[in-house]
């Protein structure tokens, strides 16, 4: 286990994926905020708002739903937060291609896109390859559902705007312009 080969006296982990090249080191630096002021937190991660039709329905996209408290309640691939009501989208919304928003829909949650950036305690890496299966994870193919359904509390932080992430190797030529484009 990996965990075992980190130095004692670092506490706190971060994993930033490769699929997140374009991370700001400050929503960084926040994940280990998050797990330094409240000792009781164990992961920590990063979500920011979907703004686009197109993202919302994209599979590749994850999504995540907030408790009152700023954990993770659901993470899927799916279109979620789902209201039971019929969404109905005037023309303006349906050419810009916005999602539904507050104002719209007072029942309705704005969406939120999972940033695969981690924060964790060390003490949790080490309990990760113990937890058992659970069928969820098959469905949606995301590792964290697995923490989730062993219990483990999921700490959100969101943020305003991240950079372009790799899902496939389309987005390659998105984060190649938005790097050349910052370092303008």
């Amino acid at each position: 286990v990996a965990a075992e080969q980190l130095p004692k006296e670092f506490d706190i982990v971060v994993n930033v994926q490769g699929d997140e090249p374009t991370i700001n080191p400050k929503h960084i630096d926040g994940l280990v905020s998050d797990l330094t002021s409240d000792k009781r937190e164990v992961v920590t991660t990063l979500a920011t708002p979907i703004h686009s039709l197109v993202e919302w329905r994209n599979q590749n996209v994850v999504k995540v739903v907030l408790s009152a408290s700023g954990h993770a309640l659901y993470f899927s691939r799916a279109q979620i937060p789902f209201s039971s009501q019929k969404f109905q989208f005037d023309s303006e919304t349906t050419s810009s291609r916005s999602v539904p928003s507050r104002n719209m829909l007072s029942s309705f949650e704005q969406p939120l896109r999972h940033v695969g950036v981690y924060g964790f305690r060390r003490g949790f890496l080490k309990r990760i390859p113990f937890l058992g299966p659970a069928g969820i994870l098959e469905n949606e193919d995301l590792e964290q559902l697995r923490w989730m359904h062993a219990g483990v509390e999921i700490k959100v932080r969101v943020v305003d705007q991240v950079g372009p992430e790799v899902n496939t190797p389309g987005d390659v030529q998105a984060v190649e312009k938005y790097i050349r484009e910052s370092q303008a």
